[in-house]
């Protein structure tokens, strides 16, 4: 997963603009993963917060090092406006319903879509970089000979 991640980072830094704006951290605080939906299920709104506490505060060990060396790579500047304390400051006094419906959606970026006029943008499903570009399915292809053979599906 790292690799590919890291590959779309590479590949998107490539194209023409100095500084690269990437999403990290969004998902740890508009409650983005999966794994969150299942400890919502569990214990409600208390144990939905552990665990984007948890993921919060290893996200610097865990990813910003990498999504810079793939950026800064090419000669690009990387930008983390999710990670921009304040704003972290600021989420943490909004009371957590009001971030996310505890299914994985992100109500808040959502609305502030739409207040854009973003409405076509609020309603994209959300995917991870790596599925979204598509990079997870040919590395399966090309390390396993199919996405089936990775997944142990066949």
């Amino acid at each position: 997963m790292d690799f590919n991640i890291a590959t779309a980072l590479y590949l998107a830094s490539n194209v023409g603009p100095r500084i690269v704006m990437t999403g990290l951290g969004a998902d740890e605080i508009f409650s983005g993963y999966s794994r969150y939906r299942i400890a919502y299920k569990r214990a409600g709104y208390n144990e939905l917060e552990n665990e984007m506490i948890f993921d919060m505060e290893r996200l610097w060990i865990r990813n910003l090092g990498r999504d810079d060396r793939a950026i800064s790579s090419r000669g690009k500047e990387v930008r983390y406006p999710f990670l921009y304390q304040p704003l972290w400051e600021y989420l943490r006094t909004v009371e957590i319903s009001k971030l996310t419906d505890g299914a994985g959606e992100k109500k808040l970026l959502r609305k502030i879509a739409l207040d854009f006029g973003l409405q076509k943008a609020s309603t994209f499903k959300k995917r991870a970089i790596q599925f979204g570009t598509r990079l997870a399915k040919l590395s399966n292809v090309k390390c396993f000979g199919s996405n089936r053979k990775a997944k142990g599906n066949y």
